[in-house]
């Protein structure tokens, strides 16, 4: 393994990444959508579920800073070679689970496998492959996997019943550690860098500018991800309608990643590119708040592409020039923590209420976190980085 990154050719790492995160995020796939209707099934009440599903986030949220620092520290390809395989055993115990203690303890031990499986990924990718400006198009692989995994437990579903998520999961999170010995060696960070790499990290003024971004811009999606489906079926849109208004959204993020991000962020920078996709957030969310019209929509499933996946790409842009790859893992998994966890939980939490009281109107939070991006954003103007840096 040690000789992989002067040996593979582009096109074998090429491969290897789209190898790893094509059954990475189809196991997420297959199991996120799924596994509240799972614990449902297995005699938990929506109150556990949702004591379950926030004991998970916040043991995400804690555990993927630690293990990235320890990736930095012993090998960000061990560490995800560990955590893939601890996440397959540790889904494959829902099988055998039953009632709210044991499913709580489970669902604990899965997120703590799975709280750095992405931010690695993206550690071992971003440093690899942003010369090359092909890492927006190996990360199109994870979302074309999340939606081929969504599919496949639905028709799992249709025969099997929601058990047949478990195995799926569990063979998709292990399948994800098969290419990790043809893709490159980031060196490690010796002991005193890893354990003051967080203390530096929250000394640069850019990268405490992207996790700003981050909890604003990506944060904000937390309101569609909790809500859209919710509104759009009291509106009486259908099943089919549903699906197809989720399919546009990652459609548009998938062209995004491999045709329009890579040459928009080497053509305008970082700073302008997070510009846009907040800008573009708020034209989405108002138009979640201020209409159900179907085309409406459909036009802002469409904008995901700039508001989510542009904004992403822009951010690794700033992280894999103002981050010392040595410490990659802790930076990355740190971004994931904030945007991903903290911050969508707090919004979660105070869209629930806000969404219960005043509707799709709720959304204009959601529009105020975007332009609230765009001050940090302009920030990094500053750090402008080469335009062949990353994409």
């Amino acid at each position: 393994m040690a000789r992989s990154r002067a040996a593979a050719s582009p096109l074998v790492l090429w491969v290897a990444f789209a190898s790893l995160y094509a059954p990475l995020f189809g196991a997420f796939g297959a199991e996120v959508p799924y596994l509240p209707a799972y614990l449902l099934g297995i005699g938990l009440s929506t109150q556990q579920i949702g004591f379950v599903l926030a004991a998970a986030t916040l043991a995400q949220s804690v555990f993927a800073p630690l293990t990235g620092m320890v990736a930095d520290r012993v090998g960000k390809r061990l560490v995800l070679a560990c955590a893939a395989a601890a996440s397959g055993a540790g889904m494959a115990l829902y099988g055998v689970t039953s009632g709210f203690a044991a499913a709580l303890v489970v669902a604990v031990t899965v997120a703590i496998a799975t709280a750095a499986l992405s931010p690695l990924a993206d550690a071992l990718a971003v440093p690899t492959l942003g010369k090359s400006g092909a890492y927006g198009r190996v990360r199109a692989f994870g979302s074309a996997g999340f939606i081929a995994g969504s599919f496949a437990s639905g028709a799992l579903i249709e025969h099997g019943g929601l058990a047949s998520i478990i195995p799926l999961a569990a063979v998709l999170f292990v399948v994800a550690a098969a290419p990790l010995p043809f893709l490159p060696a980031i060196p490690r960070a010796d002991r005193e860098a890893a354990r003051g790499g967080l203390f530096m990290l929250l000394r640069s003024r850019p990268y405490l500018y992207v996790l700003c971004v981050s909890a604003l811009a990506i944060g904000s999606h937390a309101m569609v991800d909790n809500f859209a489906v919710i509104s759009w079926r009291a509106g009486a849109v259908s099943g089919t309608t549903v699906a197809i208004l989720l399919a546009l959204a990652v459609g548009s993020e998938l062209v995004v990643f491999t045709l329009l991000g890579p040459p928009l962020v080497r053509r305008y920078g970082a700073s302008a590119c997070i510009c846009i996709g907040a800008m573009a957030g708020c034209g989405r969310w108002i138009m979640f708040a201020e209409s159900r019209a179907l085309w409406v929509i459909g036009a802002s499933q469409a904008l995901h592409g700039l508001t989510f996946a542009l904004t992403h790409l822009a951010c690794m842009r700033v992280i894999a020039e103002v981050v010392p790859r040595k410490v990659a893992g802790t930076a990355l998994a740190l971004y994931g923590t904030i945007s991903s966890g903290l911050a969508s939980a707090a919004i979660s939490l105070v869209a629930g209420s806000l969404y219960a009281t005043f509707g799709e109107r709720a959304f204009w939070l959601a529009a105020a976190l975007s332009a609230a991006a765009i001050p940090f954003a302009l920030r990094l103007d500053r750090y402008a980085v080469p335009s062949e840096t990353v994409t």
